[in-house]
């Protein structure tokens, strides 16, 4: 779990645009909690932070839960960096979950605007992982369509994963 937030913490900043351009006048941390209140606070859509569409261009288009290009960054860099490629057979939605709340996680930490506030992920995880996991069960799994993308999309991360590991080798 700690590789997983470490790299939620090195990606989060950069996928989900935490910091204004560079020509703004923006105050960055005023920006960045008000970007962070939108992914996790938003009433409109829970769970914003999960929802992506990485059918090419991130973001654009039709957005499906778990694609979003930071959760799905965060899975597969976790996966190879522990060293788990030619173990996994199939990806369970529990890796999933993991990432997301490691994402979830870090977001916590930065709607205070510091980074260096440290959220104990183990206290966050157990809540945040269920609601996760209640989400796909409740959710995907009982949409046709969205089970169908669901499996597709876990088979082509998984592929990627392989594809990956056969490069580095």
């Amino acid at each position: 779990m700690s590789t997983c937030k470490k790299i939620a913490r090195a990606v989060a900043p950069i996928g989900y645009g935490l910091r204004p351009p560079i020509w703004s006048e923006a105050s960055e941390p005023l920006y960045q909690i008000d970007k962070v209140k939108d992914l996790i606070d938003n009433p409109a859509l829970q769970l914003k932070y999960i929802f992506g569409n990485n059918s090419g261009d991130c973001g654009v288009g039709k957005m499906y839960p778990f694609e979003n290009c930071v959760i799905s960054t965060v899975t597969v860099d976790t996966i190879l960096k522990v060293g788990y490629v030619p173990y996994i057979t199939e990806l369970d939605d529990s890796v999933f979950c993991t990432a997301a709340t490691a994402v979830e996680c870090t977001l916590q930490e930065l709607a205070n605007g510091q980074l260096g506030v440290s959220i104990d992920f183990g206290v966050l995880f157990k809540p945040t992982y269920t609601s996760l996991m209640t989400y796909i069960q409740d959710h995907i799994t009982t949409d046709e369509e969205l089970s169908a993308r669901w499996t597709d999309f876990k088979n082509r991360i998984h592929a990627r994963l392989i594809a990956i590991a056969a490069f580095r080798a």
